[in-house]
């Protein structure tokens, strides 16, 4: 089931900044989670992402992405 809502900026402004965020986890923690899927057989159908954001999205901007990247 998809659950649509009202586009909502400061969903996207609440993610973390990069630079915080990548200080968040190490190395060994990503590797943890990579054995896991590996280990689980399931490394052809999870991906795991670490949300964040590079800068804030002002009133009148939204963020799109196309199955082409980011636009």
């Amino acid at each position: 089931m998809m659950i649509l809502s009202a586009y909502d900026k400061e969903v996207f402004n609440a993610l973390g900044n990069v630079k915080k965020v990548s200080k968040m986890v190490d190395e060994n923690q990503i590797n943890g989670v990579g054995k896991i899927i590996i280990d689980h057989g399931y490394e052809k159908y999870v991906m795991v992402s670490l949300a964040h954001r590079h800068f804030d999205l002002a009133d009148n901007e939204v963020m799109l992405e196309t199955p082409y990247g980011d636009i």
